[in-house]
């Protein structure tokens, strides 16, 4: 008890008249994303642009299938399940700078399995094949 005692003693002894500090005005921060592409150049512009279709595109397919089509401007994409075919055409367009032909969008169920008594199930996603033009290519594999 002597640590409470202690405290005790110390509020007691200050006075119940200090003036209580004012709260501290709030400064609003406006960010406006147009503002800051016309003040930024090149590449900076590109990566703000890219913030907004950063969640469409997951990632390329890799498959046999896929890569034959590559050879004739076709590429697939693992994509985000809510994301529609403007959307993925807009997202090659800011991350490949390739405006695409067209999109063909499938929903794929995921497949449901057992082991034994224990059941589960893979989640459900969705595939793009992106057409490109004749003369446009993407560089996908590049580092592989």
């Amino acid at each position: 008890m002597g640590i409470i005692d202690s405290i005790k003693k110390t509020t007691k002894g200050k006075s119940a008249s200090a003036p209580k500090k004012s709260p501290a005005k709030k400064q609003v921060v406006t960010s406006d994303v147009d503002a800051k592409v016309e003040t930024v150049s090149g590449d900076a512009k590109r990566a703000i642009r890219l913030s907004k279709f950063s969640g469409v595109l997951s990632h390329p397919l890799v498959s046999e299938k896929a890569a034959h089509a590559e050879a004739m401007n076709v590429y697939t994409f693992v994509v985000a399940r809510d994301a529609n075919k403007y959307a993925i055409k807009q997202a090659v367009k800011d991350i490949y700078g390739v405006l695409p032909e067209k999109v063909r969008v499938i929903n794929y169920e995921g497949k449901s399995g057992r082991y034994g008594r224990f059941g589960g199930r893979r989640s459900d996603w969705k595939k793009a094949i992106v057409t490109l033009s004749k003369g446009q290519s993407i560089r996908i594999h590049e580092g592989v």
